[in-house]
């Protein structure tokens, strides 16, 4: 989940301060039932631009989300397609790797 919101903030903060005040960010979160268990799965969608982050958080057997699966789609043609963190912000990479590696 950290991961998610560091790397929506590198989207965000990545561009020009007037580029990074027309983005809207919009993120929703929903529970859904754990077959496996009494505690709900989250789910977590945020949209920015022509992307879609899904980050899907499992909890443990003492109710502590620690497995949590990012998913990271971008859009094409009207639909959104699975693709790779590294195919999305291979302009900016290094700054990306240096972000996440600090905290």
């Amino acid at each position: 989940m950290c991961r998610l919101l560091l790397l929506l903030t590198v989207i965000v903060f990545g561009n020009s301060p007037s580029e990074a005040q027309s983005f809207k960010l919009t993120c929703s979160e929903r529970e859904k039932k754990n077959e496996n268990g009494t505690d709900p799965i989250l789910v977590k969608t945020c949209f920015i631009k022509g992307f879609k982050f899904i980050s899907t958080s499992y909890p443990d057997y003492a109710g502590r989300y620690t497995s949590t699966e990012n998913v990271v789609l971008v859009r094409v043609n009207n639909k959104f397609v699975k693709t790779k963190n590294s195919k999305v912000f291979n302009k900016r990479q290094a700054i990306l790797v240096a972000l996440i590696n600090t905290n």
